[in-house]
């Protein structure tokens, strides 16, 4: 899989809200949301492990803010630090 860790801003520091998405070409794998608070002292983890099918190329991000980014994939990666642009 891939691991994926956001860098957010000081009052949303695991990036509650963030939307994921593998990609390969013109197709895209499922969704995947960042929650906390799902129940009593619960949250996802900090970093988020994705299933990365074979000929993936593209991480894409939606921020809580709606903003989106696209990220490029090395081939073989398995880990990846994505920072919210500008």
């Amino acid at each position: 899989g891939l691991r994926v860790r956001l860098q957010v801003e000081a009052r949303n520091p695991f990036g509650a809200g963030a939307q994921l998405r593998i990609g390969s070409g013109t197709s895209q794998g499922p969704t995947r949301e960042v929650h906390v608070g799902g129940g009593y002292w619960s949250m996802d983890a900090a970093t988020t492990v994705m299933a990365l099918p074979e000929g993936a190329t593209t991480l894409w991000v939606r921020w809580p803010n709606g903003a989106t980014q696209t990220v490029s994939l090395a081939p073989g990666q398995h880990a990846i630090t994505v920072s919210k642009s500008p």
